[in-house]
């Protein structure tokens, strides 16, 4: 009997001491399947499973590092779903804020090569860090700042790993900067370029140790693991609808290295949810994913609170038990101070973040401004420090700037059924006397158009709303006729000034002048333009299925020298004649587009525009050889850079309607549809012509940018005559709109 008592004893003495064992949770590295992991903690905090320490590699470091800090499953859930965690990979919040005037006188190019002290550069990684650098840093600014580099002394002690690549060796990370430490756990080789700590270069720690169950162990002193698989099921390849980011995740899913379900199973318990076959890009199906998650430790619940025989009580606010946890939005911004190149840099930041001292501190704005900042592309990073100041409670802000200063050579094409197959290339020049100018060249070669364009602009002076540019064309383009099949060339030079105000990143109004010649068979036109110019755009920079509006019009004066040929005896005098001044004419022009997302698949835009010209000067009579400046009438695909002089009018007014539909994310149909109505002569009756076109597209999302193909359907209405055409076109990169956006003047 005394022998049973004994041996009962030392039963529940072993059981007691295995239920007081240290739990670790080890989430481990999948990219976008690592979105599980937040379902996981939802079951995890629904059925009080214990957890005394957290470890994770990749985006299991991210979410872990979030629950460590004393977030809630609930809101670290709300993070990722309210969040479009795409716009992390694809920089859109920037690209949207990009000043407008880098839309003038640009065009769409597929391959960027970069030039470094004389030598071209290959980056480090296909997706751009410096908005998911900034959302890391603002989910732990505040804990960073109440740890002061001690990860033991979060809500939950936390560690991640990272991968050393020279010399092939996992680090396991606990102290530093949690943002800077989570961001190199997570730094998939290809994808995003490395991050530097200590002068070492870390790659994804699931390189060497995707689910670090044995570093928890070792360094969180914790005895029994929960340890997360939401690793490749490697059949990823099988898909056929992937794109460049897709392919690139895969084999980044390749490269990971797991510890066998086995020796995890020895450590604690595993858990795997049904994940394995998403792709790591797949961070819209993220409902999706989570609930994978909750599902699957639901369902090992039972077994794992079996084993542990202790439940854990989660506190809905967590972060107030960390000690010195301060909340940053709402205080009183004390101090803030810039490193930059130069006073006007540091004016640019000021303006752009747009807090000053005294003031009240708050993450959107900081958000907002630093999207303005990286938009100008006058930086390389931009790093933040916020530090709370327990003595006069008020914040101290430092910002850090690298600036980037880059030479990159660009190469696009074009080639359609009229205009042939055209080439052309661009160098380009940024942040130009570190005072944020940006200088392009253009150089065109082709069937179609030869010449060169030169651009020389300011986006945003100081980041105040003054912005000015300086523009020069010399082109050729041959024009086709629709009427007797031939073509001719229109030889086009023009110098033009802008001076204007930035109405939002999106919007600017400004004043122009320039001077333009143009050549068109035998007709010769020297002008010198000015007037008011205004464009607004908020139609998103990207291909996606997008809302938003673009509208413009230009009010100007010209004063045209009729049938003024260049030569040896003329003189600029002969443009400024009174003569000349006699002959000036009014000339207006408005275009107007509204693109609606109607679902998911499913896009339409229409657009309208109106143009007119009218004389200053009643009593005189318009020369016919000033024609080719009438407004324009064309229609919306090849035909809108192919110039037939006939198709003008003194006065026009068209409308269109496009409609695109997405197959997926690669691929999408295109229809383009015009009608425009002008008159080429004032004349007692009313006699106007007609033109009318259609086009049907196939669009492609390629490694190096868009490729499209299309044919469309051309027919002309005159007084006296009609005629109609087939036609077809292929473009690379993106598809060009205009050639001379400045045209219009």
């Amino acid at each position: 009997m005394n022998k049973k008592i004994i041996l009962s004893c030392i039963f529940v003495f072993f059981l007691f001491a295995y239920a007081q064992n240290k739990v670790g949770l080890v989430l481990g590295g999948g990219a976008a399947r690592g979105l599980a992991h937040i379902g996981v903690l939802k079951a995890i905090e629904e059925f009080q499973i214990p957890v005394d320490c957290v470890g994770g590699t990749s985006m299991g470091a991210i979410i872990g590092g979030l629950w460590s800090s004393g977030y809630t499953a609930a809101e670290i859930e709300s993070i990722f779903l309210t969040s479009d965690i795409k716009n992390w990979f694809t920089d859109i919040p920037i690209k949207e804020r990009l000043p407008i005037y880098y839309t003038i006188n640009s065009y769409p190019t597929f391959i960027d090569l970069f030039i470094e002290n004389n030598k071209f550069v290959v980056p480090e990684g296909t997706i751009d860090d410096k908005l998911i650098n900034l959302e890391l840093y603002t989910f732990f600014a505040e804990t960073d700042n109440a740890i002061r580099g001690n990860f033991r002394k979060l809500w939950k002690p936390f560690l991640c790993t990272a991968t050393d690549i020279n010399r092939e060796n996992p680090m396991i990370i606990t102290k530093g900067s949690l943002a800077a430490s989570i961001r190199a756990s997570m730094s998939l080789p290809v994808i995003f370029k490395p991050v530097k700590i200590e002068d070492i270069s870390f790659f994804d720690g699931g390189m060497y140790d995707n689910i670090p169950a044995k570093a928890v162990l070792d360094s969180l002193g914790a005895d029994f693991t929960i340890s997360v698989d939401v690793s490749s099921s490697k059949k990823s390849f099988e898909r056929k609808d992937m794109n460049v980011f897709d392919i690139t995740f895969t084999l980044v899913d390749l490269l990971t290295v797991n510890m066998s379900r086995d020796s995890l199973e020895k450590l604690g318990h595993y858990v795997r949810p049904e994940v394995g076959d998403f792709n790591g890009f797949e961070f819209t199906r993220a409902k999706e994913l989570i609930e994978l998650g909750y599902e699957a430790m639901k369902k090992q619940a039972p077994a794992i609170l079996e084993k542990l025989n202790r439940k854990e009580d989660y506190p809905l606010y967590r972060k107030s038990l960390i000690d010195d946890y301060t909340v940053f939005d709402g205080r009183v911004i004390g101090k803030i101070e810039v490193q930059s190149e130069n006073n006007l840099i540091t004016s640019t930041i000021y303006n752009a973040i747009e807090m000053r001292e005294k003031e009240i501190f708050s993450y959107s704005k900081l958000r907002a401004g630093f999207y303005r900042l990286y938009a100008m592309g006058l930086f390389k990073s931009i790093e933040p420090e916020i530090r709370y100041n327990r003595i006069d409670k008020s914040l101290v802000i430092r910002i850090k700037t690298t600036p980037i200063s880059y030479n990159k050579i660009s190469v696009g094409a074009f080639t359609d059924s009229k205009a042939g197959i055209n080439i052309y290339a661009k160098y380009q020049k940024n942040n130009l006397f570190n005072f944020g100018g940006m200088f392009d060249a253009y150089g065109f070669v082709g069937n179609f158009i030869k010449g060169v364009s030169l651009n020389l602009f300011f986006p945003s002076l100081g980041f105040t709303n003054t912005i000015a540019g300086v523009y020069s064309n010399y082109h050729i383009y041959k024009y086709f006729s629709v009427f007797d099949n031939s073509f001719g060339y229109h030889h086009n030079y023009h110098t033009t000034m802008l001076l204007g105000n930035n109405y939002g990143s999106r919007s600017v109004f400004s004043l122009f002048w320039g001077q333009r010649y143009k050549r068109v068979e035998e007709n010769d036109l020297m002008k010198n333009s000015f007037g008011v110019f205004f464009t607004e755009n908020t139609i998103p920079f990207s291909f996606e299925n997008s809302k938003g509006e673009r509208r413009s019009f230009m009010i100007g004066i010209n004063l045209p020298s009729y049938g003024f040929v260049i030569n040896e005896s003329s003189s600029w005098f002969d443009v400024f004649s009174s003569q000349s001044f006699n002959r000036a004419y009014f000339k207006g022009i408005g275009e107007f587009m509204k693109s609606v997302k109607v679902c998911n698949k499913l896009n339409l835009s229409y657009s309208s525009s109106m143009g007119i010209i009218a004389q200053i000067d009643r009593n005189q009579t318009f020369n016919d050889k000033i024609e080719i400046d009438y407004p324009s009438a064309r229609p919306t695909f090849e035909f809108q850079y192919l110039y037939d002089p006939v198709l003008t009018g003194r006065y026009f007014i068209s409308v269109g309607l496009s409609e695109k539909y997405y197959i997926n994310d690669n691929v999408y149909v295109k229809n383009d549809s015009e009608v425009a109505g002008f008159t080429n002569q004032i004349k007692e009756t009313f006699s106007p012509s007609f033109i009318g076109g259609t086009r049907i597209s196939l669009g492609i999302s390629t490694i190096i940018g868009l490729f499209e193909i299309g044919g469309g359907y051309f027919r002309y209405y005159g007084a006296e005559e009609e005629s109609s055409i087939f036609t077809y076109s292929i473009y690379l990169g993106n598809p060009i709109d205009k050639f001379d956006i400045l045209d219009i003047y």
